[in-house]
């Protein structure tokens, strides 16, 4: 994983922000070099009026450093007609507010489409197309018909589906679910204005050809829970069916957004494990601990609390926690475990793990350039299932700026040497992230 500076940024639906208008043309169609996500969470940029004197909020004054998704498992949005499950409609939606102005060029979403199980596409994935459309303006922010930008049709399968009637041409590389698409137009983005990507099912028998969009699910508590530093709203997953709109209310984007000069800004974590298997989540327990690794960018950054995501699963004792500079514990701390639900379960169900904070008393500045770990460690006879978020720039072609890309996940058996996560068969990898964040006062 790349140590260079990324974060996500806030979300920012708040009474500051407005539906779109029609096509953006703002005053400046670059973004400021100090625009974009930061990896303290805040949006950059000043205060500073939009179109039709509509005005971007300011910067927060207390912000985020870390992975603050408190993600449970993936799950599919099918676009056939009459899909199974919540949804049986052709169109997505995914509901986005900037925090910077651009001109916007292109996407990259992950398609699902795979021949073994069942509910994630139909027939040989059909068609789709992408449309950048205005919101509607109400309490609910549903998207319009008004479209700003769109991509034309587009292959929804990959280019290696052999069945009946394919193999079908698709030649945008080799993991296609993952794939950059580009507008036909470029299109100016404001800041803080509500917009929508929406994707639509134009096969010509959407009820026999389709592909899902995948994004990540929360758990108990929903977004406000399981997303803490996120405002509800950006990142909606949305799905239509009969012409009418409903929120997935626990779902949130998987998703990049590219600009045109260079710049980009989303969601590039792009999976994570429902349940305790294949090296996605591992239990410290007294004898295996884990860690978030972090070489600081970006600036220094004062930090004065730590959330952390579990679940309990055993036992009673807390959750030990030591900052480090190297070697040197800079600060050490404790998590109760009254702070997390117990289960009881061997096969962990992610959807009941929260994030719970601790103080950093007195507060520690993590500078610029030094490198740091967070250990996280309990007593023998208890059990915490810890969670990891793979970060989708190291294989699948997500920008590093959409992940933390400034720390990885390792582990230790026996107080044994450090080593990265296993990853489905790779053993010893750095695409793993804790949900874990600090938070930066400034």
């Amino acid at each position: 994983m790349s140590m260079r500076y990324a974060a996500i940024a806030i979300g920012l639906l708040n009474a500051a922000c407005t539906a779109a208008p029609a096509p953006a043309t703002p005053d400046a169609s670059t973004p400021r070099a100090d625009a974009g996500p930061r990896a303290d969470g805040a949006a950059g940029g000043d205060s500073s009026p939009g179109r039709d004197g509509d005005v971007v909020p300011p910067p927060i004054t207390i912000g985020w450093y870390g992975n603050p998704q408190g993600a449970s498992s993936l799950a599919n949005t099918n676009t056939a007609l009459g899909g199974s499950g919540a949804t049986g409609g052709t169109g997505y939606s995914n509901r986005i507010i900037f925090p910077f102005s651009g001109r916007l060029v292109g996407v990259r979403k992950y398609h699902i489409w795979t021949a073994t199980p069942t509910g994630y596409h139909r027939g040989d994935g059909g068609t789709v197309e992408y449309r950048l459309t205005t919101d509607d303006g109400t309490p609910a922010h549903h998207p319009t018909t008004e479209v700003l930008a769109r991509t034309g049709d587009i292959i929804g399968a990959p280019e290696h589906y052999a069945g009946p009637p394919g193999p079908i041409d698709n030649p945008y590389g080799d993991d296609d679910n993952f794939r950059r698409i580009d507008f036909i137009e470029p299109v100016d983005v404001v800041a803080g204005v509500v917009y929508h990507l929406t994707v639509w099912n134009t096969s010509d028998d959407p009820s026999a050809r389709s592909v899902s969009m995948d994004d990540f699910v929360g758990g108990e508590g929903g977004r406000a829970a399981q997303l803490p530093t996120f405002t509800d709203g950006n990142w909606g997953v949305l799905y239509e069916q009969d012409g009418a709109w409903t929120e997935r209310d626990t779902f949130w984007m998987i998703g990049d957004f590219y600009f045109a000069d260079g710049s980009s800004w989303g969601n590039g974590y792009m999976e994570v494990s429902s349940t305790d298997r294949e090296g996605r989540v591992y239990t410290i327990d007294g004898d295996l601990e884990v860690r978030e690794v972090i070489h600081v960018s970006g600036g220094d950054r004062r930090v004065t609390e730590l959330a952390v995501r579990a679940l309990r699963v055993a036992g009673d004792a807390p959750i030990a926690i030591a900052l480090r500079s190297g070697t040197d514990v800079v600060w050490s701390g404790e998590l109760a475990s009254a702070a997390y639900p117990s289960t009881g379960a061997s096969d962990v169900a992610l959807e009941q793990a929260t994030f719970a904070r601790v103080a950093i008393e007195p507060p520690v500045t993590l500078t610029d350039g030094m490198d740091y770990s967070v250990e996280l460690a309990t007593a023998a006879g208890t059990a915490y299932a810890i969670p990891g978020l793979r970060d989708g720039s190291a294989d699948y072609g997500f920008s590093a700026a959409s992940t933390f890309s400034d720390g990885h996940a390792e582990l230790r058996e026996g107080g044994g040497s450090w080593t990265g996560w296993t990853t489905w068969s790779s053993a010893d990898t750095d695409v793993q992230d804790l949900e874990l964040y600090f938070v930066v006062a400034r």
